[in-house]
């Protein structure tokens, strides 16, 4: 048995010159394994990313990796902002390349959803800095602009586009209602009416790794159907908004903070205490080490720890509890938890944090979703 690592196994330096060495990949997995490689090739520049992936992680794990690069893409965007940097922009056009090529490929090839879900989402968020997000769109192809994950809370404007991002907020702005709950999907939508009117909005979540949602209020025209068809037909509006967010950018609007509703049932929570423990017990494991002891005050957690590595804290995992439709919260509890866990990186480790790759977060978030497929998703 190799107990190598993957990189070790590839490049055979652990085997002799005659011993023909393979690795084994589910074909889906397979294709990503080369494209991936073909990209750091074409892209010299981001092999440090690949190797330190490789010395962390005993399998290949295309989505996490695939968000690594594209972190590195912002470093080299960093770089020609900040010093016009000729060669870091060589190395940007040579990925959006490669990027170009593998958004092109046909169905059934992965490679096209991989690179969405990941670099779509990453450099989509990069949208909140202007400047930064214009070296990065320079030599980027119109597959990976089109690619790019809709910034909903920005007030940024893209490059390519003179229609500014910005969304409004529903009206009246300033007044503070407790919404009805009228009807929901879990991790889908809700459907939601000012408490004594006739305005309801319909609230979609959109995306895969990088969730948003999208808010729109029905048209007289929806009422009716609404009216006539029941719940069935808000299902397929829904189906229809995750599928093409851009359908509805016109009519898109932000719940503003003052109108609260909540989906969360009483008994819920204890009816999954079970997957809790025996989540635990897993990562426990799995060389994860609770603490007793409660997390700053506004992080919101049911129990946290740290996964060890050669006696060392090497990630930090948090159980959470919460209402999946409610993201804005979840995102900021997230947000909160990758501060903090900066913080702890730096105060232990000192000036060598400069050095040193900072902790992983993995975050469990236990929500209601109880049907299979919801289960499969989430």
């Amino acid at each position: 048995m190799f107990d190598g690592s993957l990189g070790e196994l590839i490049a055979g330096d652990s085997w002799p010159a005659w011993v023909e060495v393979s690795v084994d990949f589910e074909p889906e997995e397979k294709d990503q394994y080369d494209f991936v490689r073909s990209l750091v090739e074409a892209v010299p520049e981001l092999q440090p990313i690949w190797d330190a992936f490789d010395s962390e992680w005993d399998e290949f794990l295309p989505s996490t990796l695939m968000y690594d690069l594209a972190r590195g893409m912002v470093v080299l965007a960093q770089e020609v902002h900040d010093s016009g940097k000729a060669s870091s922009a060589t190395a940007l056009a040579r990925a959006y390349a490669c990027i170009e090529k593998g958004l092109a490929e046909p169905s059934p090839s992965p490679i096209p959803a991989l690179i969405r879900i990941t670099w779509g989402d990453w450099l989509g968020r990069q949208a909140m800095e202007p400047a930064l997000y214009a070296v990065l769109c320079e030599s980027m192809g119109a597959s990976m602009r089109s690619a790019l994950a809709p910034m909903t809370e920005s007030k940024t404007t893209k490059p390519w586009s003179s229609v500014s991002s910005a969304v409004p907020f529903a009206e009246p702005f300033s007044e503070t209602f407790d919404l009805e709950l009228l009807h929901r999907g879990v991790w889908s939508f809700a459907l939601l009416r000012i408490p004594g009117t006739n305005r309801i909005f319909l609230v979609v979540l959109c995306g895969t790794v990088g969730i948003y949602d999208v808010t729109i209020e029905l048209n007289p025209e929806e009422l009716a159907d609404l009216r006539q068809q029941g719940r069935l037909v808000v299902e397929e509006w829904a189906r229809a908004i995750t599928q093409r967010p851009a359908s509805v950018r016109s009519r898109q609007v932000k719940l503003p903070k003052t109108w609260k509703w909540s989906a969360t049932q009483p008994g819920l929570w204890e009816s999954i205490e079970q997957t809790e423990a025996d989540y635990k017990t897993w990562a426990e494991n799995n060389g994860v080490v609770f603490e007793n002891e409660a997390l700053p005050e506004g992080i919101d957690a049911s129990a946290w720890g740290w996964r060890m590595k050669n006696k060392r804290p090497y990630q930090l995992w948090v159980v959470m509890k919460g209402d999946p439709m409610d993201v804005t919260r979840l995102e900021k509890r997230i947000e909160a938890l990758s501060v903090w866990s900066s913080q702890v990186h730096k105060a232990r480790a000192g000036w060598a944090s400069f050095l040193q790759k900072p902790l992983r977060l993995c975050v469990v978030v236990l929500t209601g979703a109880v049907q299979q497929d919801q289960r499969n998703w989430v």
